[in-house]
């Protein structure tokens, strides 16, 4: 599942300022703050592999062919659909007589439909984007392939045409040049599921699994912490207090000496993620990664 969101910062400037970390309005503006809080913590995230803030998922997962499904993001806060296998729900075609191939795919964001012409006529060969949205139902989008001339048909499947566009699920290029290619949606029925919130998994009753596969289990849920962790917090105010007194140095310098006293800077990055590979870092960070294979 893969997922494009803001940063949402592990702690507000207004505590930075605060005991114990104290930073004044005279030495560092806001906006500098803000940067260096988002920085630390997308850091922080990569170094997890998660997010870590409360906010919605929905998405597609691969079956685990048992009768658990972990989930990349934790503490769940609530789950509102499971979805086991699909349903085809969209069908594409190209007849341009003057192309030799034509093709289509859903992103892996879904967020567009990408249709591509190949040997056309100068009008015709190329690619077209179609959007997709939450506003946008499957029978608007076959309306507007079929709309688009240049040989390309579409058609809304069965009872499917009123469902949201953005539930197709992802693909890679499909060939459909005189032949008809499919689209899917989750299928309508949810499974009974137990959920433990604190590590992210679902359970199906006995005898029942997560039928093994290729993107056939549909999701939606929301999860990660309303308030941070006070660890990971004071983690992330580490980073920007070592990143704010860095700044005063020059960062392209790696080495001074005054006298007996020398010191040596690590690099010149931003936020030196080396720090984070320490032993004592890693063993604070421990609880919170992501360890799903």
């Amino acid at each position: 599942m893969a997922y494009t969101y803001e940063t949402v910062p592990l702690i507000e400037k207004d505590r930075m300022r605060g005991a114990p970390y104290s930073l004044t309005v005279a030495n560092l503006p806001d906006d500098q703050l803000d940067f260096l809080i988002d920085a630390a913590t997308s850091l922080l995230e990569n170094e997890c592999d998660r997010h870590f803030m409360a906010r919605d998922y929905t998405g597609w997962r691969d079956g685990s062919g048992m009768q658990y499904l972990t989930l990349p993001e934790w503490p769940l806060n609530s789950v509102s659909r499971v979805s086991i296998g699909t349903e085809d729900a969209l069908s594409i075609i190209n007849n341009n007589a003057t192309a030799s191939e034509a093709y289509a795919e859903v992103n892996r964001a879904q967020t567009l439909l990408r249709l591509t012409l190949l040997d056309g006529t100068d009008s015709a060969a190329g690619t077209i984007d179609v959007a997709l949205g939450a506003g946008i139902s499957i029978a608007t989008i076959a309306t507007t392939v079929t709309g688009l001339g240049f040989g390309w048909s579409g058609d809304s499947i069965s009872d499917w045409g009123d469902r949201r566009s953005t539930t197709l699920r992802p693909t890679g290029r499909r060939e459909c040049f005189e032949s008809l290619c499919y689209f899917q949606v989750p299928d309508d029925g949810s499974a009974d599921y137990i959920v433990d919130y604190d590590y992210g998994q679902l359970f199906l009753g006995s005898g029942y699994i997560f039928g093994r596969g290729a993107r056939n289990v549909y999701v939606a849920y929301n999860a990660g912490y309303d308030t941070a962790p006070a660890v990971l917090q004071h983690i992330c105010a580490e980073l920007v207090q070592m990143t704010y007194h860095k700044g005063g140095k020059d960062l392209a310098m790696k080495t001074e000496r005054l006298g007996d006293y020398s010191y040596t800077l690590g690099g010149s990055t931003i936020i030196d993620p080396y720090v984070l590979s320490s032993a004592d870092m890693q063993k604070r960070l421990a609880p919170f990664k992501n360890n799903l294979l």
